[in-house]
């Protein structure tokens, strides 16, 4: 084994999991993303009265993965043998005498840890819940849970923490009280985005978190080659994420927090007004 072959069989693992995965599983999956779980989110919100969220996070969730058991989750796939031992391989490491965790900067990680939490967690919960009062959604290892009612969020995270310790996991169990959008002044923080009611809908804000992500990734481009260009690219990518956000107005007040965070930087010189304008719009318009 080298460098080159946990990525290649990473490659190989996707489409064959692929079937397997409940349609609230939303990352690490090709056609999936954050921005289609809060579509989701605000869909069944406005049209289904869900406005009660509740989240939790799986505590060291990769470093809690017994490989034995990732190995049967994917025997029961349609990977042959011999990919199945080449996965095995790569789970335990070096020296083959790895019990438990995986390595979350291996590409094989994330299709790995979705696989084990779809067994032991995304499809017990299914057959206990009442798809009518309660939406579950899990990117990676954040849970999310959607319900007309305090008393069902509690419920479905009494439900997930008990699937969970069966299968040696911790919920982390901070802050993970149920809010409920439409409740004057209330907020909650799912990946980045600060949801709020407005009216009749859901409603995305930027949060402070990702303000101080863009801030950090700027700070480390200068340990790179060609720091201007690679700031461009960051900044670029931060504004297509965060999309919803840019729903609720105050384009002005984005642009001065990004150019000042770009600034604080050392980055002054990266993006004119109007470009970045262009490409909020562009983000906006791709998120609608």
């Amino acid at each position: 084994l080298d460098h080159t072959t946990s990525p290649a069989i990473a490659e190989q693992v996707p489409p064959r999991i692929a079937p397997l995965l409940g349609t609230g599983c939303f990352g690490f999956r090709p056609t999936l993303c954050i921005h289609g779980m809060l579509a989701e989110i605000a869909y069944c919100a406005g049209s289904e009265g869900l406005t009660v969220i509740t989240q939790d996070d799986i505590k060291d969730a990769f470093p809690s993965v017994i490989i034995e058991h990732a190995v049967e989750d994917y025997s029961r796939t349609t990977i042959d043998r011999r990919l199945l031992r080449l996965v095995e391989v790569i789970l335990r490491g070096h020296d083959q005498s790895h019990q438990v965790g995986i390595d979350q900067g291996d590409p094989l990680s994330p299709p790995t840890l979705n696989l084990r939490l779809h067994y032991c967690l995304d499809l017990p919960a299914l057959g206990s819940a009442d798809p009518g009062t309660t939406h579950r959604y899990r990117y990676v290892d954040n849970l999310v849970y959607q319900s007309r009612s305090v008393t069902g969020g509690y419920e479905a995270l009494r439900q997930d923490r008990a699937l969970l310790e069966q299968a040696v996991f911790q919920l982390k169990g901070k802050g993970n009280h149920p809010i409920d959008l439409q409740r004057q002044g209330a907020r909650i923080n799912i990946l980045g985005f600060d949801l709020s009611w407005k009216e009749d809908g859901v409603q995305f804000g930027l949060n402070r978190k990702a303000i101080r992500k863009l801030e950090g990734r700027l700070e480390k481009v200068h340990e790179g080659p060609y720091p201007v260009d690679t700031a461009r690219e960051v900044i670029q990518g931060w504004i297509e994420a965060q999309g919803p956000a840019f729903e609720s107005g105050g384009v002005c007040q984005i642009l001065d927090r990004i150019q000042g965070v770009a600034a604080r930087a050392g980055f002054r010189e990266v993006g004119a007004r109007e470009e970045l304008k262009d490409r909020v719009e562009s983000a906006l318009y791709h998120w609608n």
